[in-house]
């Protein structure tokens, strides 16, 4: 591996362990200028970099960092409060202040942090750490790329400007930088976008794996065709992601219709509108639906419904029915045996949690598997909210809200398990073939990381 050593970013060389500034762009893969892409500081910055034995210095290794200068540049900047606090002004007009404790806890030498190629973890704890030490002085490269931060300990934090405008403190969005707004819909809404995706695309190309990944964020819903027929073929789309959440029947679940079955979901019968495992503090994100065959008969359309639409429309025309279901807690609950094992579930909280900002978060609601217990103050909160569930109720089952369509042998239905509510209609028997799906889940935490990784182009 060819090692290129950086010039030191300030002087005097008596300050150690400075960050460098790469003055020249040939040493950046094309791959990163091109894409531009706009990666952390502490995950892709530093994975370029491993200490050289020189002070002061360090140098590159075959991970190139991050084109320099290829956003905001640092104008000015200024100590406030007797060095409490530093100012930044940026030349594009914005202007932030940080604290300068803050500062100090996310300085990234390797002093402060154990940085590879693949991780950066803290090395001092915030016990260890003076919170009242102030700033003494403060030095931005001449090509505003940089800032140190020198504190009254002698101790230099060394930030790159882009990393610090991507984190201004107290902004409604700076701690959700990658969230991606999902898109309401109603039946006629996605009737025109249904987002449809072809299986092998997702298999063996990572643009189109991404794009099924972000459509399924947007609009929580998205169709795969032309997957094989064959037996556990999701753990191979699990295992494109990431790895499928486990339930207790197993990774997999095979739901073949029965007609004598007393389970509803092998039957023939209607499965009424609900998010699955609505009994768990961590409902699963996404569920996998793959139809290995689905003869011809009557019935059987999957019905989807978008929670957060519905969530919407009653805050409209109900407040205190939105006020309702949002604070009152119900539960649901689930026992049973698989493989020989007993589980019993049961958890209480509200049909649609929301986030700190106000917005719905998940959508808890389970007609098969709702309890008769409800966490209410009083019993004419407990009529209110009843009457809150059908006003709820009614927005979900209205046409103008439910999207219908069945699925196809080889299709593989992805649906967001927090936001949309899902369900099937009836249908009857053929006497060729039985009605084959099998079920899965992801949960978000895996897809965004994958989404993450796609975007930042590092597979």
């Amino acid at each position: 591996m060819s090692v290129v050593t950086i010039l030191r970013l300030f002087r005097p060389a008596s300050v150690s362990r400075n960050l460098a500034a790469v003055n020249s762009a040939s040493i950046l893969h094309k791959k990163y200028v091109n894409r531009q892409i706009k990666t952390d500081l502490y995950s892709s910055y530093f994975r370029g970099f491993s200490a050289s034995p020189r002070l002061g210095q360090q140098t590159l290794s075959r991970n190139p960092p991050r084109p320099i200068g290829s956003a905001v540049r640092i104008a000015s900047s200024t100590l406030t409060k007797d060095g409490q606090f530093v100012n930044v002004q940026w030349d594009n007009s914005v202007e932030a202040t940080y604290p300068y404790c803050w500062i100090r806890d996310n300085c990234p030498c390797s002093d402060c942090f154990h940085i590879n190629e693949n991780i950066s973890e803290r090395l001092i704890p915030i016990s260890q750490q003076n919170i009242d030490n102030r700033a003494s002085e403060i030095h931005v490269d001449e090509d505003g790329q940089f800032i140190r931060v020198t504190g009254t300990d002698g101790h230099p934090s060394t930030l790159e400007a882009s990393w610090l405008f991507d984190r201004q403190l107290c902004k409604k969005d700076s701690c959700a930088s990658d969230v991606v707004k999902p898109i309401l819909w109603d039946t006629a809404d996605i009737q025109k976008v249904y987002p449809t995706f072809q299986y092998n695309d997702i298999i063996s190309d990572n643009d189109g794996l991404r794009a099924w990944l972000d459509a399924l964020k947007r609009y929580g819903v998205a169709l795969l065709q032309n997957s094989p027929t064959q037996e556990n073929e999701l753990l191979n789309l699990g295992k494109r992601v990431s790895f499928l959440r486990e339930a207790m029947w197993g990774l997999i679940s095979s739901i073949k219709a029965k007609p004598d079955s007393y389970v509803l979901a092998y039957s023939s019968g209607t499965i009424l509108l609900h998010a699955d495992m609505a009994y768990m503090t961590l409902q699963p994100g996404v569920l996998l639906l793959h139809c290995l065959s689905n003869p011809a008969g009557t019935g059987g359309e999957n019905m989807l419904v978008d929670g957060f639409n519905a969530a919407r429309i009653l805050k409209e025309t109900d407040a205190e029915a939105y006020r309702i279901l949002t604070t009152v807690k119900v539960e649901h609950g689930i026992t049973g045996i698989e493989h020989g094992s007993y589980f019993h579930y049961h958890l209480s909280k509200p049909t649609i949690s929301l986030d700190d900002d106000g917005n719905p978060v998940c959508i808890s609601y389970h007609e098969h598997l709702r309890t008769s217990k409800v966490s209410a103050s009083t019993v004419e909160e407990v009529a209110e909210f009843y009457r809150a569930l059908k006003k709820f109720s009614d927005i979900l089952y209205d046409p103008v809200n439910m999207y219908k369509r069945r699925l196809l042998e080889g299709e593989i239905l992805a649906v967001s398990n927090i936001r949309l509510l899902h369900g099937r209609e009836s249908f009857t028997f053929t006497e060729d073939k039985a009605r084959h799906i099998e079920s899965a889940y992801l949960d978000w935490n895996e897809i965004d990381s994958r989404l993450r990784v796609l975007k930042k182009g590092l597979i």
